[in-house]
């Protein structure tokens, strides 16, 4: 009887001595890795908002590694058939060290593109008198990417971005038909460079 109240007491000496062990493992863990700043302003080449825009985040962290981020910004392609585009992101990101992360999100880029009249040139590829329009054309995306978060704020990301395109404007067109596409699905990729706000050392 006494062996196995010993026993029992040495099980549960072991079991409250491994659980401070881990408590202590993951606390040591927690302060190797770095709190993300909160805030990021940066610029993106392509990505959701097609050709170039400037975007906000704003950062969540939600536990020990992972992170859950909100963007927005304003971008604009520039040609004759003039675009502008506001993206909306939700990412979820995984702290793999102090400076490098995964990130995986969804969202949509809102888009208006316009157009002056134009009476054509008479060139090889021109296509004759074009009257003025305008229409709206939501774009869904997602991305599949990486994050460099360097201790000094600056910032640093690189993604894979395809485009869906929801609309289906038969009278006006779309925005992928505007540029001689055929297709709503577009493979597309992104790179930001930028600046976090309020880093913790």
């Amino acid at each position: 009887m006494k062996k196995l109240i010993f026993i029992i007491f040495l099980l549960s000496w072991m079991n409250c001595l491994c659980q401070e062990t881990d408590t202590m493992a993951f606390s040591k863990t927690k302060k190797d890795f770095r709190v993300l700043p909160k805030n990021s302003v940066y610029l993106e080449l392509g990505g959701p908002a097609l050709l170039v825009s400037l975007n906000y985040e704003r950062v969540f962290p939600l536990g020990k590694c992972f992170y859950l981020s909100g963007r927005t910004g304003i971008g604009d392609l520039p040609s004759f058939y003039n675009t502008l585009s506001v993206p909306f992101m939700m990412n979820g990101m995984y702290q793999v060290s102090n400076n490098f992360l995964l990130e995986l999100g969804i969202g949509m880029n809102l888009t208006y593109t316009f157009w002056p009249d134009s009476k054509g040139g008479g060139g090889l590829f021109d296509s004759g008198p074009i009257e003025s329009g305008s229409f709206f054309d939501p774009l869904l995306t997602c991305l599949v990417g990486i994050r460099v978060q360097s201790k000094k704020g600056f910032l640093f990301r690189l993604g894979f971005t395809p485009l869906i395109e929801l609309t289906k404007n038969s009278e006006k067109g779309t925005l992928y038909k505007q540029f001689g596409m055929n297709t709503s699905f577009v493979p597309w990729a992104g790179i930001s460079f930028g600046y976090s706000f309020k880093v913790k050392k």
